[in-house]
């Protein structure tokens, strides 16, 4: 919602609200694995747009919503983009990818 035409688009969709936005990365991560019912997706942009995670055209989405806050071993956005890619494309992953991702019952975690 921080990069256009998806702001606008959104404004229309929720009416002006933005309260489907997350603000800290941190606090989103503990969320989903403290309480069941906080779901979130991770979508592409998360790997891609670090754009996504500022504010680039100065819309009034309130103080709390503006910037993403990233984790402290992240510099700025783009560092955090390349940091991503590099999880999720690393050997590790790859070997235990089936592990995590059941398309038809959701993820499962052993």
């Amino acid at each position: 919602m921080r990069v256009e035409p998806f702001t606008t688009l959104s404004v229309r969709l929720e009416g002006g609200k933005f309260d489907r936005m997350f603000s800290d990365i941190g606090a989103t991560w503990n969320g989903v694995l403290e309480d069941m019912n906080d779901v979130k997706e991770l979508v592409p942009e998360m790997f891609y747009l670090p754009e996504f995670l500022t504010n680039e055209n100065s819309i009034d989405f309130g103080d709390k919503l503006d910037t993403v806050n990233l984790p402290p071993w992240a510099e700025n956005p783009v560092d955090f983009m390349h940091k991503h890619q590099m999880a999720i494309e690393s050997e590790y992953v790859s070997a235990h990818l089936h592990e995590c991702i059941d398309l038809i019952f959701g993820c499962a975690f052993y």
